[in-house]
């Protein structure tokens, strides 16, 4: 049987020709089905959805593009969060910080764990098909939330906060994860004033401005 080989980083995929005896016989069976497909290793793997015959080696899977190439069975993590710096966790094993790319990765369910002095952690459950690449992008939430009073001379100024709209001057931002964010304020008449605040958990930070002509 031909196997799949890998050189210098780079897969090579050997295809099967599922159609000359190790084939299935008559239309294509639904993964979900109770009817089996005759197989003459009398095992079945299911490929987007159908029951295929396995005739891969171990370690190989069919490839979903096709259902008739036998592909490594890996897949890829790209692990981002916001903020970055965060661990990444897979099953436990920790594989450096965010951003990360993470290859190599078992065809199957993983739990990715990512942990941040000062935020909650973020924990999710994902399964990983044969060449699929999984996105793991986490919100981080701080371990107790600030809030910002921001004002303006004159008042009546529209606010941004990480570029969201939070009201007209002045107001109360509340519910900001501690850290950095970036703060725009508008008004018709006036120049455009932009700047970062940083935000402390359990407090309130104020902010006021005087608008340029």
């Amino acid at each position: 049987m031909a196997i799949g080989i890998v050189l210098a980083g780079t897969l090579i995929s050997i295809a099967y020709n599922l159609n000359q005896g190790n084939a299935i016989t008559g239309n294509l069976v639904s993964c979900d089905a109770a009817k089996s497909i005759a197989c003459s290793t009398e095992k079945t793997i299911c490929c987007n959805g159908y029951k295929y015959c396995n005739i891969c080696d171990r370690g190989y899977t069919l490839d979903p593009k096709d259902c008739e190439t036998c592909i490594r069975a890996i897949g890829i993590i790209n692990a981002y969060s916001d903020p970055s710096e965060a661990d990444v966790y897979v099953d436990n094993v920790n594989k450096g910080k965010t951003p990360l790319v993470i290859g190599n990765v078992g065809v199957g369910r993983h739990t990715v764990k990512l942990e941040k002095a000062g935020y909650v952690e973020s924990s999710k459950s994902i399964y990983v098909d044969a060449g699929e690449i999984i996105t793991v992008n986490s919100n981080l939430v701080g371990v107790g939330i600030g809030s910002a009073r921001i004002m303006t001379s004159p008042n009546g100024a529209a606010v941004y906060v990480d570029g969201d709209y939070k009201g007209l001057t002045t107001v109360l931002v509340e519910n900001i994860n501690p850290g950095r964010h970036s703060i725009r304020i508008e008004k018709e008449g006036y120049a455009e004033y932009n700047s970062v605040i940083y935000i402390e958990k359990d407090k309130e930070t104020k902010l006021s401005i005087t608008l340029e002509n």
